[in-house]
């Protein structure tokens, strides 16, 4: 057998482990760093803002119906590109709105921007919207 086909094949091979031994590294290293920078979510809040209403009230004649929630929320892909719609606050508040039966507007009004990451695959914003509900004082015929 030839002297230098012999040393060819045993290069190759030598390549070969060395390149499947730098594949288990990384892949190591990503699974790690994956759970260290909060694979399934860590978050960051900001843009805590409270608010008197959602819209001018001029009038006394509104009773609170009860405390309500919504949000709106957009994916993006490795963290810059938008997937999903942008966040929309009209989305949010409508959303609130819905769970109260009755709801005309929102006061006491909580605003705040959540960001949860998911390494590698990007990161969710969500705009949420918390108040008491109120609509008008219903007569009670009496």
């Amino acid at each position: 057998m030839d002297p230098n086909l012999v040393h060819n094949l045993k290069s190759n091979s030598l390549k070969s482990k060395t390149a499947m031994k730098l594949i288990k590294v990384f892949s190591v290293l990503l699974v790690f760093s994956s759970f260290a920078f909060h694979c399934v979510g860590g978050g960051i809040v900001r843009d805590y803002t409270p608010s008197p209403e959602a819209t001018r009230i001029l009038s006394t004649d509104y009773q609170k119906l009860g405390r309500s929630s919504g949000e709106s929320s957009t994916f993006f892909l490795f963290g810059a590109i938008p997937i999903t719609s942008p966040l929309n606050m009209d989305y949010a508040l409508s959303q609130a709105l819905q769970k109260v039966e009755g709801g005309e507007t929102i006061v006491n009004l909580v605003i705040w921007h959540d960001t949860l990451y998911y390494f590698p695959l990007g990161s969710v914003s969500v705009l949420r919207v918390e108040g008491d509900v109120i609509g008008k004082k219903k007569d009670l015929g009496l």
